[in-house]
């Protein structure tokens, strides 16, 4: 996904510009575990996978210009994180959980198979 953004830095500022980021949802469950006595936790992030460093030039006040240099998001990919422990939410009975997460494994499996068309 992309904005368009304004830099300023130092007093300098830039043209607009595009600014592009990652936004999406993806896999993430608790689940007890009866083996274990305790919860699983499953956790995917929404993250930058591939990033070029650019680079803009900015026009300051006294119209001397100043190089600023970002990254560009050019990939996004659901990568596996830490989970965050957080007080517990309503409880999933297991049945609802179960067909959750084969939807969620659908969906999964429907994402890889673009990414391997696109390449």
């Amino acid at each position: 996904m992309n904005i368009t953004k304004t830099i300023k830095h130092n007093g300098c500022e830039s043209s607009p510009i595009e600014v592009t980021y990652c936004k999406g949802q993806c896999d993430s469950f608790s689940m007890y575990s009866y083996k274990a006595n305790t919860m699983n936790h499953t956790c995917h992030c929404c993250q930058e996978q591939k990033t070029t460093k650019k680079q803009v030039t900015l026009i300051c006040a006294d119209g001397s210009t100043l190089e600023y240099s970002y990254l560009h998001v050019d990939e996004c990919d659901c990568i596996k994180s830490e989970c965050n422990h957080l007080p517990t939410s309503t409880p999933v009975p297991q049945e609802e959980f179960t067909f959750l997460l084969q939807e969620q494994q659908q969906q999964l499996e429907q994402q890889q198979q673009k990414k391997k068309q696109q390449e």
